[in-house]
C-alpha cells in the first residue's frame, strides 16, 4: 500500500513537472502564476489551458479594473464546480475553451446577459464585467430580477417586495445595486430615499449614511477596487439621476441657528447629554475658585482636620514663604516648645537648631483641631488654609457635569440664572456641530 501512495506521488509531480515545462518554459507562463495555480491540482490543465487561450485585450481590460486576472479565473471555475449541477451548457469542465466560454457557460446559473425583458426605463447597465454587475432599477421587477439572490442570507427588501421596493425608491428616490458574481457578501445597495444616501451591505444592513455619492464610494471601496473605478466614472451622470437635496447648505443654517440659541432652549430641545462635552472644565473651575473661596472664608473654622492641612501647607509651600514670614513662624513657636520642654521630662524640642519638621512635630503633638484655630489665626495663615480648602473640594470634581451633580442634582435644577452662568463656558459651536450630526432628516429638513 505504502509503495503504491508513493507511486501515485510520484506519478502526480511528473505531472506537475511536464505541465510546467509545457507552459512555463515552451509558452512563457509567469512561473509565479504557474506556482499559484498549483493549488487547484484537480483542475490545474483546465486552468492552464483558459489562461494561456484567453486573448491577451481581455486581459488588459480585466486588470485595469483592478482585477488580477489569474485570480478572476480561479474564482470563476470554483463557481462552475460549485454549481455543477446547474451548468448546461457543456458536458464537462475540460470542454470549456477560454475565459469568454467559460463566462457564457455560467450564465446556466444567472444569465446576466441577458436583459431582453427590460428596457432603458426599467434599468440602467453601468457595468457586466466578469466580476461585477453593477445597475440601476428603476422597476420593481428589474429590482429583483438581479438584486435578489439566493446565495445571501438576507436580501434588500427593494429587491423581493414590491411595497418596500416604491416606498425606498418613491417619487425622488432611487437604487444603485453592485452585485460581485462570486461573492455574494461584496453585494451593496445604494439607497437615495429623496433625503439622503444609504449604503446597505449583504446583510440588509444600513452601514454608511452620506449626503454625496463619492464620499459613500470613498468609505466603502478602495480606489484599485473595480467598484470603486466604475462608479466613479459615472459619478456625473449618477448624481444628474439622483434627485440631490442640499443637506451641506441645511447643515450649516442649522449649526448658525443652534449655535445662537439660549442654553435653556437647547435643553428642552436636545438635554444636556452632549452639553458637558463642550463645557470649558479649567476655565468654569478657575472662576468658581473664587466663589468657594468667599463661601470658605466663615466656615474654614469648623473643618475637622485642621491640623492635617497646616501640616501639608507647612510642608509643601513652606520653602516659597518669604524670609519675613518664616521669621515670624519661627518667633511664634521657638518660645512655646521652650516652655514645653520645661513642662515636659520626657519630650524636649531642639529650640537651637530648629527646623520645619521640629515645629511640625510640636504642632502634633500640641494641638487640637479647636485650638488650631487660634494658632491659623495667630500666625495669619487663614489665606492659605481657605486657599487649600477651596483647591481640595474642586479638585473633586474631574468636569462640570460632576460639579452640578453634586451641587444640584442635575442640571434640570439649575434657574435660568445658573444657567446662564454655565453658557459663558460652551463652546457653542462645537455644540451645534454634535447636535446637527445627529439630526434625523425631519429635523434637518427645517433648516433647508
Amino acid at each position: 500500500m505504502y509503495s503504491y501512495f508513493k507511486y501515485l506521488i510520484l506519478l502526480e509531480s511528473k505531472r506537475i513537472d511536464d505541465l510546467r515545462n509545457k507552459y512555463v518554459d515552451k509558452l512563457g507562463l509567469n512561473p509565479e502564476i504557474f506556482d499559484y495555480f498549483t493549488n487547484y491540482k484537480d483542475i490545474l490543465e483546465t486552468i492552464l489551458k483558459i489562461y494561456i487561450n484567453t486573448p491577451k485585450d481581455i486581459i488588459k481590460n480585466i486588470e485595469t479594473k483592478g482585477t488580477k486576472y489569474h485570480e478572476l479565473l480561479v474564482k470563476m471555475l470554483k463557481k462552475y464546480v460549485n454549481n455543477r449541477e446547474n451548468i448546461k451548457s457543456v458536458e464537462k469542465i475540460t470542454d470549456i475553451k477560454d475565459l469568454e466560454h467559460l463566462r457564457f457557460v455560467l450564465n446556466d446559473i444567472v444569465d446576466y446577459d441577458d436583459t431582453s425583458g427590460f428596457d432603458n426605463s426599467d434599468l440602467w447597465i453601468l457595468e457586466n464585467s466578469y466580476e461585477y454587475f453593477i445597475y440601476k432599477p428603476y422597476t420593481f421587477d428589474a429590482s429583483e430580477q438581479y438584486g435578489n439572490r439566493k446565495e445571501r442570507d438576507n436580501n434588500w427588501c427593494t429587491a423581493y417586495n414590491e411595497d418596500h421596493f416604491k416606498e425606498h425608491l418613491g417619487p425622488d428616490g432611487g437604487l444603485l445595486y453592485i452585485i460581485n458574481k462570486f461573492n455574494p457578501e461584496k453585494d451593496w445597495a445604494i439607497e437615495f430615499d429623496g433625503k439622503k444616501l444609504n449604503a446597505w451591505n449583504y446583510k440588509d444592513e444600513n452601514i454608511f449614511t452620506a449626503n454625496s455619492l463619492k464620499s459613500l464610494i470613498e468609505n466603502i471601496w478602495e480606489p484599485t477596487e473595480e467598484p470603486y473605478i466604475v462608479l466613479m466614472d459615472n459619478l456625473e451622470k449618477l448624481e444628474r439621476d439622483i434627485p440631490s437635496i442640499d443637506w451641506e447648505r441645511a447643515r450649516n443654517n442649522a449649526i448658525y441657528e443652534i449655535s445662537n440659541m439660549d442654553i435653556y432652549d437647547i435643553i428642552s430641545n436636545w438635554g444636556s447629554y452632549e452639553l458637558f462635552y463642550y463645557v470649558d472644565d479649567k476655565k468654569f473651575f478657575e472662576d468658581i475658585k473664587e466663589s468657594e473661596y468667599d463661601r470658605y472664608y466663615d466656615d474654614w473654622k469648623y473643618e475637622s482636620n485642621l491640623n492635617d492641612i497646616v501640616i501639608k501647607i507647612l510642608r509643601n509651600d513652606f520653602d516659597e514663604w518669604s524670609e519675613k514670614n518664616k521669621k515670624h513662624l519661627f518667633d511664634y513657636f521657638i518660645p512655646k516648645m521652650k516652655k514645653a520642654n520645661e513642662k515636659n521630662e520626657y519630650e524636649y524640642y531642639d529650640v537651637i537648631h530648629t527646623d520645619i519638621e521640629d515645629i511640625i512635630s510640636f504642632i502634633e503633638n500640641t494641638y487640637d483641631n479647636k485650638e488650631m484655630v487660634y494658632v491659623i489665626e495667630d500666625i495669619g495663615l487663614e489665606d492659605e488654609v481657605i486657599q487649600y480648602l477651596v483647591d481640595e473640594y474642586v479638585d473633586n470634581f474631574k468636569d462640570v457635569e460632576d460639579y452640578i451633580r453634586y451641587m444640584y442634582g442635575n442640571i434640570d435644577n439649575l434657574n435660568r440664572k445658573e444657567l446662564n452662568i454655565l453658557s459663558n463656558y460652551i463652546d457653542w459651536n462645537g455644540l451645534a456641530r454634535d447636535i446637527v450630526e445627529n439630526m434625523d432628516e425631519d429635523e434637518l429638513k427645517y433648516y433647508i
